[in-house]
Formats: structure tokens, C-alpha cells, sequence
């Protein structure tokens, strides 16, 4: 919506979203950021599944397209004017999660032009790990599920 592609239908929006969670965000296609070493035994998802995905994915994407399927390379003012489409954002990563440190840079990046944006790492957490977490039953959470569920009880 920031960015429309031509011939692609423009969808408008009478006012911003309230707020976007993105959990563990895709933001990248490339296996080369250090987390993606450090962890390529720790996350539930090894390289070998991104390489898959990228190269089912890549081949399709022209390069005048890369920064709608990989936002971590797109340039620093590519997310300048989204605060007039999402109030805010709550973006999580995992310790253990090979995209971490990719995250953490579209974060970055998102949170320099959006003063309502936020980063929550969940320590020895992998990808999509609060899904993971509550889908699993497991007892042990950490501190991510207080920190969303006062994320969602701030909104106005």
C-alpha cells in the first residue's frame, strides 16, 4: 500500500490499522546474515528450508520488485509514511532463530521512520516461536506473552 505496483489493484484505507504483530518476520531470501551460521543448528527451521523457499521464490521476483519480498534491503526512507497506514507495530524475534539477525536490522529500519514500533527478542526463542510456544502447551514462555498482551491493551 506504501509502494503500489503498478497493475496491481490499489487498496486504500479509510484510517490506519490499529496495529500489526509480525511474529518472526520473512524479511530476507538470503542465507548470509551471521545468525544464519550461529544458529543454523538451534532454529526449528534449518538453512536448508530457506534456501528452498528462496529458490522457489527468487527466481519469480523481478529486481524492481526485491524490496516487497525482501524489505531488509530496501533503502533507509523505503518505510517513511507508514505511520499514516499502521498506528504501530510489535515485531518479535528469537535468540535462536536463524532470520534474528535480519530482523533485527528491518526493525531498526522500521522503528527509525515509525515512532510506534517495537522489537521483542525472546531469549533461546526460534522462529515463530510464540505460535510455536502456545501451540506446543509449553509452561515455560518466558516474558513475551506480558509484553503482547500489554502491547494489545495499550491500544487506544
Amino acid at each position: 500500500m506504501l509502494h503500489p505496483i503498478p497493475d496491481v489493484p490499489e487498496l486504500t484505507l479509510s484510517s490506519p490499522l490499529a496495529g500489526v504483530v509480525l511474529i518472526s518476520p520473512f524479511v530476507t531470501m538470503e542465507v548470509t546474515s551471521p545468525s544464519f551460521t550461529s544458529n543454523a543448528y538451534n532454529d526449528i527451521f534449518g538453512v536448508g528450508f530457506f534456501v528452498h523457499l528462496r529458490d522457489l521464490v527468487k527466481p519469480t521476483i523481478p529486481d524492481t520488485y526485491v524490496h516487497y519480498v525482501e524489505p531488509v534491503k530496501a533503502p533507509a526512507d523505503w518505510f517513511k509514511g507508514i505511520d499514516k497506514l499502521v498506528s504501530r507495530f510489535f515485531i518479535t524475534s528469537g535468540d535462536n532463530e536463524v532470520l534474528r539477525d535480519d530482523i533485527k536490522k528491518f526493525s531498526d529500519d522500521l522503528i527509525a521512520v515509525h515512532g510506534n514500533a517495537t522489537l521483542t527478542n525472546i531469549p533461546i526463542g526460534t522462529h515463530n516461536e510464540p505460535y510455536g510456544t502456545l501451540v506446543a502447551g509449553e509452561p515455560a514462555v518466558g516474558e513475551w506473552p506480558t509484553k503482547i498482551a500489554d502491547w494489545i491493551a495499550a491500544a487506544k
